[in-house]
């Protein structure tokens, strides 16, 4: 199977209004401030949008809910692989803080 066709046939997977409403509910219920720090870590990264103060390592927890949810269906196509991503980073983020404060 070729690259195009299989481009072709994801994109041509229906996807389903109430799953589109489901994750809009989900994003909106985040309020503002956590979906501006959810832009900041898919611009900068999460450690250069912490360290940058524009993403608060207390909302990491709000935002790894949204991205599990997206996660949760593939038919988001990109999204679920970019939020696949995002949930590794701020694991490692976390893993390698925990480290630092147990140093310390």
């Amino acid at each position: 199977m070729t690259l195009d066709k299989m481009n072709s046939e994801e994109y041509s997977i229906p996807l389903n209004i109430e799953d589109i409403i489901s994750i809009c509910k989900d994003y909106s219920n985040l309020g503002w401030r956590i979906q501006n720090q959810i832009e900041s870590i898919l611009q900068s990264g999460v450690e250069e949008a912490i360290n940058n103060g524009n993403v608060k390592p207390e909302a990491l927890s709000s935002i790894k809910f949204f991205l599990h949810r997206v996660c949760q269906n593939p038919l988001f196509g990109d999204a679920t692989s970019q939020a696949q991503d995002c949930l590794q980073l701020i694991s490692y983020y976390e893993q390698s803080h925990q480290m630092d404060i147990k140093l310390n």
